[in-house]
Formats: C-alpha cells, structure tokens, sequence
C-alpha cells in the first residue's frame, strides 16, 4: 500500500553526494545507525577503528574492501566499518588530503604539497600511456613517478600517521555511546515488560 517509490541511479548517486535533508541531517543518521546495531559495543568500536584507519589513505576505490577486511581481521563490526568509511567524504576529504599530503612530505623531506596541476598532468599521462598500448604512441612515466613520490606515498605515511590516533579516538568515543545506548534500550524494554505485568 505504502511502498517506497524506486529511485534511478542517478537520483541515488547525487542523494549520497548531497543528501536531501543536508550534510548534518545525513552524519546524524550514520551515527543512529551506529548506534542501534545489535551488536557488542567493543565489535562496534572495533568495526568503527577500521572503517575511520581506512579512510584515511588514498586507496580510494578499495575503502569499502579494505575497511571490512581490517575490521574481520581485528574482530570488528563490517557494518560499522563500512558506516566509519563515510568520514572521508567530499566536505572533509581537502582537508584530509592536505594535511596528510603535508604531513608524509615533511616526514620524507620530500617537501610535498598537494597541488592539483600536477595530479592533472600524472592522470593525463597514465591515460595516454593507456592509449599507447593501442597506437604507436612511446609510453612516459615521469609525471607519474613524480606523483607517486611526491603525492602518494607522502598520503600513505601521513595518511596512517593521522588516521591512527583519529581512529583510536573515534573508537573510544563510539564504544563509550553504544554502550550508554544499548543500556538505556535494555532499560526501557525492561520498564515497558514490567508495566505489563
């Protein structure tokens, strides 16, 4: 009778891109769902310490590979660790980026910064070092090169440098709220069973 109407991909791509009811609204319902997982809290925070670690390196299109995997590995949730990737999200993924980027530079003295006209050039190099497989085109790596010494690996070390205590932060903060949570639930279920009676 009430049946939700079916949305085209494109209706929910730019719903998870820009969410109806606004940013604040969409990070207020992850944490619910967080929140109301039937599962220990120590699994949840856990599940929540991968998802956050993972979203902090650049592997990008393997977040929701890899935040699973290291949540099975450490007995974590997989749900949670899939929610916890949305931490690296279009709003905070500059800032993320920057201060990763900013960070591994310094600590590799590759002085690295996170500039967009070099990204561009790697990306339009690799692309064209694609097509030469295909054509008599000659392959060229050195902007490429460039960008995994002074982007990439630069992210990797600061990315896991920051990621780590904001992980372990989050954890502890999620454990703490699912545990208050699950108490308060257990209590109401109580006191609605008793008022049965």
């Amino acid at each position: 009778m009430f049946k939700r109407p079916e949305r085209d991909f494109l209706s929910r791509l730019q719903s998870a891109v820009l969410p109806r009811g606004g940013w604040l609204r969409g990070a207020q319902y992850q944490v619910y769902r967080v929140l109301r997982l039937s599962d220990s809290p120590q699994r949840i925070a856990r599940g929540v310490f991968a998802g956050t670690f993972v979203a902090f390196t650049p592997l990008f299109g393997v977040h929701f590979i890899l935040a699973p995997a290291l949540a099975w590995t450490i007995g974590g949730n997989i749900v949670a660790s899939f929610i916890a990737t949305l931490i690296c999200n279009p709003l905070t993924f500059p800032l993320i980026a920057f201060a990763a980027v900013t960070l591994g530079g310094r600590l590799l003295g590759t002085g690295a910064a996170f500039q967009s006209t070099e990204i561009i050039a790697a990306f339009t190099e690799i692309w064209n070092n694609f097509l030469a497989l295909f054509s008599e085109r000659s392959a060229d790596w050195e902007s490429a090169s460039m960008l995994l010494h002074t982007v990439v690996f630069p992210y990797v070390i600061g990315g896991a440098l920051i990621g780590l205590p904001v992980a372990g932060f989050s954890a502890w903060v999620c454990q703490r709220f699912v545990a208050a949570y699950q108490r308060r639930r257990r209590g109401r279920a109580r006191a609605r069973r008793e008022n049965r009676k």
